[in-house]
């Protein structure tokens, strides 16, 4: 049972629930620049993820992941986020950022391509570096 003034919130990806718990706020990326929260009460929603920080507040404290994509859906106090790929700060090293900055630096952008993925992982290694900061 969810607690008055409480969300149920689940943070899942294809292979595994990264996170349940109950959350008083819950902030995630939008698919268009910026972010949406949600608050007990909220509408039902459905709606596509973006790439960014996530962040969850729980009675434990704010717990965030790196969201890369996909769906979430509220409806009667339940927050599901869909991700199609998502971190926890704890996944998150030095030496995986370097080596995406690595992958950045030898791709070519000379297609349409390789241009999209240029722009995918220098977002992902912006996000990746949020979570890392403290």
């Amino acid at each position: 049972m969810i607690g008055k003034g409480m969300l149920e919130c689940a943070v899942v990806t294809p292979d595994r629930t990264l996170f349940q718990a109950t959350a008083g706020k819950v902030i995630v990326a939008g698919y268009d620049d910026g972010e949406i929260g949600f608050l007990p009460g909220h509408a039902a929603y459905i709606g596509t993820l973006g790439t960014g920080v996530a962040r969850i507040e729980s009675e434990s404290g704010t717990v965030r992941f790196g969201i890369y994509g996909g769906f979430v859906q509220v409806e009667r106090n339940q927050v599901t986020l869909l991700c199609s790929r998502a971190e926890r700060p704890e996944d998150v090293t030095e030496e995986s950022i370097a080596a995406d900055r690595q992958h950045l630096a030898e791709l070519s952008t000379g297609s349409d391509e390789g241009y999209a993925e240029s722009q995918r992982l220098a977002l992902r290694i912006r996000v990746r570096e949020k979570l890392r900061q403290k």
